[in-house]
């Protein structure tokens, strides 16, 4: 005896055509190419405005005036300092650590040393984005540091977050120009 059954539908791969969530961040037109920010086609940013300037614009929706941006800046800089228990565990994960998972590990870390972590308050969710802003560069070239046995550098509050990003990487005071920062803008809204 046999029993035709229809064939099971076979399952879409990927998310096209999932909506995960609407925001006025962003838009990936993929059958375009084109990729906006706040109103802003991702071509017209990269190479021409500052990471910094791309975080005002996502978190404001608009780009920054001078003075919002060193405004910006200063609360960068200043939210870099890691506590000393996330700098342990970064230099005690195994050399052959996924930097993804070391990455993953050390910002779950720092919530255990968020002392308003309980504060939902708008205004502390976004004291909490700026230092994850400034802290997740800090995480990535520490770990790169120490897995490699190198001494890990003090953030420099007077270099931008992709000039500071780059000196702790490799030890060299280097102008993080637009084009540096282009990289930065093109990963920061994902």
């Amino acid at each position: 005896m046999t029993h035709d059954h229809p064939a099971a539908p076979s399952p879409t791969k990927g998310l096209e055509g999932v909506i995960a969530a609407n925001t006025r961040l962003s838009d990936v037109q993929g059958d375009l190419g084109k990729l906006i920010y706040c109103g802003y086609d991702i071509d017209e940013l990269a190479g021409r405005v500052t990471f910094e300037e791309v975080v005002h614009l996502l978190h404001h929706n608009h780009l920054p005036n001078r003075k919002e941006l060193h405004e910006l800046k200063e609360r960068l800089a200043s939210s870099r300092e890691l506590p000393a228990g996330v700098v342990k565990i970064i230099k005690t994960l195994p050399k052959d650590t996924p930097p993804m998972h070391a990455i993953r590990t050390a910002i779950s870390a720092l919530g255990c040393f968020d002392t308003s972590c309980d504060d939902s308050s708008m205004d502390a969710q976004r004291q909490k984005a700026i230092r994850l802003i400034a802290r997740i560069p800090i995480v990535t070239a520490y770990f790169h540091r120490a897995r490699q046995g190198k001494s890990l550098l003090e953030p420099d509050p007077s270099l931008g977050e992709a000039a500071n990003f780059l000196y702790l990487i490799d030890g060299e005071k280097t102008f993080a120009g637009k084009g540096e920062h282009a990289g930065f803008v093109l990963r920061v809204a994902r």
